[in-house]
């Protein structure tokens, strides 16, 4: 919120709490860009609850065309106990919790051979944030365990590794400007200790 605002203000993307650039926190443009474009029509909190909200709307619309029978089973569940849609009560936000639209938009547009969706869908999704990469991982695993498209199931897995490796490994600690800095607690790399 801070950091969207001191864009939105001062057309800079720092984190002065931590004292380095936005990105070397977490790496994130495509959602900055989406709000920024809300931040400049008012600086308000409200838009992330609205963003929050508008997900979890487009995630429950799309699921039930997809399942009349079995939505409401699954779905009422998640939409009581999922832990981003309780947060919603503290007013919590986190990128992450636009990831269900984002992820049934995608699944939708396989299902309706909707390709242009795909990919826009596909590639704003990976700006998202550094483990965004793990939506393509999964549907290129979709691909090619259901879909049976080999290659094209392992390109997209392959870009989405590649992706989160690339920007946990050198985006994020060249933004930072420290070599150890880690945004994630995902580490490949790290001794397990015994």
């Amino acid at each position: 919120h801070n950091l969207i605002i001191n864009f939105v203000r001062n057309n800079e993307y720092y984190n002065k709490l931590n004292n380095i650039h936005g990105f070397g926190d977490h790496f994130k443009p495509t959602h900055i860009l989406l709000m920024s474009f809300f931040y400049m029509i008012s600086i308000t909190s409200y838009w992330i609850i609205f963003l929050k909200c508008l997900s979890i709307i487009i995630f429950s619309i799309l699921f039930m065309k997809l399942n009349t029978k079995l939505g409401p089973i699954i779905l009422l569940p998640y939409l009581l106990f999922s832990a981003h849609n309780i947060s919603f009560i503290y007013w919590e936000y986190h990128p992450s919790n636009l990831t269900p639209a984002l992820v049934i938009i995608i699944y939708y547009s396989i299902i309706k051979k909707n390709w242009l969706v795909f990919w826009i869908t596909m590639i704003f999704s990976l700006g998202l944030k550094e483990n965004a990469g793990v939506i393509w991982v999964c549907y290129g695993l979709y691909f090619i365990f259901i879909g049976e498209k080999i290659r094209f199931g392992s390109f997209i897995a392959g870009i989405g590794l590649l992706y989160m490796v690339v920007v946990w490994y050198l985006v994020i600690p060249f933004f930072a400007q420290t070599p150890n800095n880690l945004a994630s607690d995902i580490n490949l790399f790290r001794d397990i200790p015994e």
